[in-house]
């Protein structure tokens, strides 16, 4: 079982790694090469963490390390994965008009967003569009993100810190 500085160490690790890289095959390859660095040679990824374990790994001890999920979007297909987390956390299929979204139009293409000349988020606004629910944290990821209408809605809960 890893100790409590080296678990420490090793979640900091992967931590800047999930930073650097966007692409989960990418986070994936990252985090083998600094598992097999640190020793820990058995692991698997699942989603934002990683089940790893020493040389004897197999005798069903494993340690979870998990990733943050904070790490800022550095591609369109980031965000559209963070624009899908917003549909669906806010109810998409019942919104008053959701024209294009989920789709593989250009997201400047989807209804209420807009966009720079790189095809990256800018604005959000979907004012009096029957969305309920709360606002995901992950939309914090969209570091372009500089306008959010969402007036006249059914947001609940708070804004996440994410975005303030």
């Amino acid at each position: 079982m890893l100790n409590t500085n080296l678990r420490r160490r090793v979640l900091e690790i992967l931590n800047r790694v999930k930073r650097m890289h966007d692409c989960y095959l990418r986070i994936r390859f990252s985090v083998s090469v600094i598992a097999i660095v640190l020793g820990l040679t058995h692991f698997v990824g699942f989603g934002n963490s990683v089940r790893a374990a020493t040389p004897d790994g197999f005798n069903g001890v494993w340690t979870t390390l998990e990733l943050a999920e904070d790490s800022a979007c550095t591609n369109v297909d980031c965000e559209r994965e963070v624009l899908r987390k917003l549909y669906e956390a806010l109810g998409g299929d019942d919104w008053n008009d959701n024209t294009n979204w989920l789709t593989e139009e250009p997201l400047g293409e989807w209804y209420g967003l807009t966009t720079d000349s790189d095809g990256r988020t800018t604005g959000l606004a979907l004012p009096e569009n029957n969305l309920r629910g709360a606002i995901p944290a992950a939309v914090g990821q969209l570091v372009g993100l500089t306008s959010i209408n969402l007036a006249d809605n059914a947001i609940t809960g708070s804004l996440p810190a994410e975005l303030s």
